[in-house]
């Protein structure tokens, strides 16, 4: 280090105190909470800096100076408000807190560097380029000169609706990445969930973009943190570093903890939430409940298909408290958990992008689908709303009102997400098993009886049970992403994954209990259950390059010009990255050997080319197909080499692969060719004859059939045209 990198490392070191661990520190004392002050205060820091980044973000007035100048004041505030609460220093509390920071600190380590997923990495790539676009602009939207250029009868065909229904919004403007809210608006927005965009900009700010996704690297280190913490509360010490170690090591979650994804920061949330709603049920401190909302809500807001899994864990302990043996839930919690589901309303409202999953899709259409299905069966929709009613009264005359009210709206939810979902738990299941194994989901059902069997000694399970026959109930159904590993695995990391680790070490600790062998070989099968999937997914260097080769690519690129994009290249997120990065707008088109390639191309070229030039990118290895009405000329090739494990169906992937992909860059230029006769609307002049002859014209074709057909000469058939009177 030099003395001239001092101040910029003095600078990143208090940039980082005041977005990670400053503002809980000033106003989070804690004095009555039984959750460790360091993770809790760096949780409220996490949750406070995603609210400030994403506000400023909405406003485009993001930078990494004013997050921190926002951050600095309100953390002083709460330095000149405090009164001086100290917390306790023994030596037991001093060693659980080492011990946790060396956990985090060894699975930072083991995750460390993060990979360059800014091409071929799906959402990872959309949230990359976004928070990179953030922290040069400012702004989460953009504004798009080129899109209300398209002429109207071509929008439709490339501004497709992202969800179900054709006419509803949001519409892409370019695939996996950027949406608009109707076809053709000037303003685009990123494609996802806002908060990660947020952190994978402050990162970039701070550490340069290389390291943007490197936040979620961080918060799946702090998650295992919380994991083990949670573990060290139900478990011995040596059971919860064996639960640490099985989360860390993992196959899925060492991948997923390197890409720029809503999953890591979800992870660290709800599993603060879990340890503070766990401590709230041992010892019903009113901090802790309060926590618990603030981190349960905060979970929701990195990833909006949490609130529905918070609310639904709430109402099945709201409806079997008593036989689960709960401390009811205090009016803080609810307080601050409302809150925090506002902010998300808030911002699935005002930020445009496609907060999706399969019941939201169809939840507008569902009444057309009950209409067309009472025109089919009346009789079966008839009987289907009569024992719903009844249904209804029985829940009313056993539960109660308020009982009643809860059950109806939890079987609503999972009938209604039932009914417009796929069926997959059998495939849910093997994609679980390829990650942690069969013995181990084996062991974590026999953990999850004893953890109920021990409800009354132990009521923290409780909400945990809960919340994991929530989320279990709605993946293993359909996990609503792309079918192919370790991509897919991601939707258990937050929850599923851990509490599998959880649930089978606790089996195995009671195993240990009569015979130590047993036990042995019980922790011996578990390890061996995630080695082999997790051994690639330990390799580095995946995505090595990416920003490299974008910038290769870039370079090759004419300097001004519009972009059309081979739909074939929506996969690698090309035309996002170079619009958000570099400033080339562009329009995806489908490919030019199908005729809504070719229709579209041809349009295109011929409005919007006749004032700037046009260029076309597609797959290098197909012969160019002639476009009517233009010219083509290639100018350069590319070719993207980036490594990458191969995906796989349901066993996780072994060998190592490469997206390859060869690129063509053509420049399209419009030519007037005169339009076919039956495009024209009128038939083109005969030229006429400067020669006298005497025999007479030969018939025209259409003059022989009318002969062929009724035997007469053609002249026959003309109808005389009446004389206008008076001229």
């Amino acid at each position: 280090m030099t003395v001239a990198e001092f101040p910029q490392i003095a600078l990143t070191l208090v940039s980082l105190y005041l977005c990670l661990y400053g503002p809980g520190q000033a106003w989070w004392s804690g004095r009555h909470s039984k959750v460790h002050r360091p993770l809790a205060r760096l949780a409220i820091s996490a949750t406070w800096t995603t609210l400030v980044g994403t506000a400023l973000a909405w406003t485009g007035l993001f930078s990494l100076a004013l997050v921190v100048l926002v951050n600095g004041t309100v953390t002083l505030i709460g330095y000149l408000g405090s009164r001086g609460s100290h917390e306790d220093s023994t030596h037991a509390v001093r060693y659980k807190r080492g011990l946790g920071l060396v956990v985090a600190a060894v699975t930072l380590a083991l995750y460390w560097p993060p990979f360059e997923t800014f091409l071929y990495a799906g959402d990872s790539s959309a949230y990359l380029i976004s928070g990179v676009h953030l922290a040069r602009t400012g702004g989460l939207s953009k504004q798009d000169d080129l899109g209300p250029r398209v002429p109207p009868l071509v929008r439709g065909r490339i501004f497709r609706s992202v969800e179900q229904n054709q006419l509803k919004p949001p519409f892409t403007r370019m695939p996996g990445a950027m949406v608009v809210q109707s076809v053709g608006a000037s303003t685009v927005w990123p494609a996802f969930f806002p908060a990660p965009v947020v952190w994978a900009a402050l990162f970039t700010e701070a550490f340069g973009p290389r390291q943007a996704p490197g936040y979620a690297t961080l918060f799946t280190a702090l998650a295992v943190w919380a994991v083990w913490l949670f573990a060290r509360a139900r478990l011995s010490g040596s059971a919860a570093l064996l639960v640490a170690a099985l989360v860390a090591a993992n196959g899925a979650i060492c991948w997923s903890a390197r890409f720029a994804l809503a999953e890591p920061l979800a992870a660290f949330f709800v599993w603060c939430g879990l340890l503070a709603m766990g401590a709230w049920e041992r010892h019903g401190s009113a901090a802790d409940a309060r926590l618990a909302g603030i981190m349960l809500g905060a979970a929701a807001f990195a990833r909006t298909e949490f609130a529905l899994y918070v609310c639904g864990a709430l109402a099945i302990l709201a409806l079997a408290g008593d036989w689960l043996g709960t401390r009811g839930l205090s009016k803080g919690f609810y307080g601050c958990l409302a809150a925090m589901l506002l902010a998300t309303l808030l911002e699935s409202l005002m930020v445009g992008g496609a907060f999706t999953s399969p019941l939201t899709d169809s939840l507008e259409t569902i009444h057309w689908m009950l209409l067309v299905l009472y025109r089919e069966h009346p009789s079966a929709v008839l009987s289907g709303a009569g024992a719903v009613t009844g249904g209804g009264a029985v829940l009313l005359w056993a539960l109660g009102p308020r009982r009643a009210l809860l059950a109806g709206a939890l079987l609503a939810f999972l009938s209604a997400h039932a009914y417009v979902a796929e069926f997959l738990p059998l495939r849910s299941l093997r994609w679980m098993a390829a990650y942690v194994g069969w013995p181990a989901l084996a062991l974590a059902l026999a953990g999850g009886w004893i953890a109920w069997r021990e409800r009354r000694i132990r009521p923290g399970n409780a909400f945990l049970l809960a919340l994991l026959a929530m989320v279990a109930a709605v993946l293993f159904y359909n996990p609503h992403v792309y079918p192919a590993l370790p991509w897919a695995a991601r939707r258990f990391v937050p929850v599923i994954l851990p509490a599998v680790a959880i649930l089978s070490v606790l089996a195995v600790s009671r195993i240990a209990r009569r015979s130590l062998i047993a036990a042995l070989v019980a922790v011996a099968v578990l390890i061996a259950g995630i080695v082999p999937s997790a051994r690639p997914a330990w390799r580095g260097g995946y995505y090595s390059g990416a920003l490299e080769q974008l910038e290769e690519f870039h370079q090759l690129l004419p300097e001004e010009g519009i972009l059309l994009l081979d739909t074939r290249t929506s996969t690698s997120i090309l035309g996002g990255a170079l619009w958000l990065l570099h400033d080339r707008n562009s329009l995806p088109v489908h490919p030019d050997f199908s005729g809504t390639g070719r229709f579209e191309i041809s349009a295109l070229v011929n409005t919007l080319g006749r004032s700037e030039p046009v260029y076309y990118v597609t797959d290098a290895q197909e012969k160019p197909v002639e476009i009517p009405r233009v010219e083509r000329t290639q100018i350069s090739n590319y070719t993207f080499d980036l490594p990458a494990l191969d995906f796989t169906t349901f066993s996780p992937p072994r060998s190592h692969g490469s997206y390859l992909r060869h690129l063509a860059i053509h420049r399209l230029e419009p030519r007037l060719d005169p339009l076919p006769e039956r495009y024209s609307g009128r038939r083109q002049a005969r030229p006429i004859s400067t020669t006298c002859s005497t025999e007479p014209p030969a018939p025209s074709a259409r003059r022989r059939s009318l002969r062929a057909r009724t035997g007469r000469p053609a002249e026959q058939w003309r109808v005389a045209r009446p004389r206008r009177a008076g001229v």
